[in-house]
């Protein structure tokens, strides 16, 4: 009797995703979610969904919920990573710990500061107290009048602004990551 049941369970759920599978292919298109992490973004909300399907009352509309926030998720994720790089390569640009030649730093310091003067006043000021004076995050948030707790987030803005730009400055048909 069990086994019947768990056969009737199993053969819902392949049911189900087979129905979804159109729905996922809309939602994941229409975040541009490249295709080869389509699949595991689609199999993690399927995780989610049979250790909660207990709890779900209308698994269609869970599931298309669920991936969408999936999908929001890997695009916030991805940004951060970009944010990450761009503070790394700012902090070793302007540090002098980078083991690019000095000239090549000359030439890319004097570009990152006309793209960074292109920056609103605010972010013109965070970026220049952190990566051309070596403020600390707190002592940027002591100089500019923000709270500690919140500099981080306003430097993460600002380096995400830098970075649509650098990327809209590449050449077509470059490859944007």
């Amino acid at each position: 009797m069990v086994a019947a049941d768990n056969e009737d369970v199993q053969g819902e759920i392949n049911q189900l995703i087979e129905d979804m599978r159109p729905s996922f292919g809309k939602i994941l298109s229409s975040f541009r979610i490249p295709p080869h992490e389509s699949e595991d973004l689609v199999q993690d909300v399927l995780i989610q969904f049979l250790h909660k399907r207990a709890k779900i009352n209308s698994p269609k509309k869970w599931l298309r919920g669920a991936l969408r926030n999936e999908c929001r998720m890997y695009w916030r994720g991805h940004s951060r990573s970009r944010t990450t790089a761009i503070d790394t390569a700012l902090l070793e640009t302007f540090s002098g710990s980078s083991s690019t030649p000095e000239q090549e730093l000359r030439v890319l310091r004097g570009n990152l500061s006309r793209w960074i003067a292109s920056l609103d006043y605010r972010c013109r000021s965070i970026l220049k107290l952190r990566f051309k004076l070596g403020y600390e995050s707190r002592e940027v948030a002591e100089e500019l009048g923000y709270r500690r707790s919140s500099i981080d987030k306003v430097t993460r803005r600002c380096l995400d602004a830098l970075g649509r730009k650098l990327a809209a400055a590449l050449p077509p048909g470059s490859e944007r990551k």
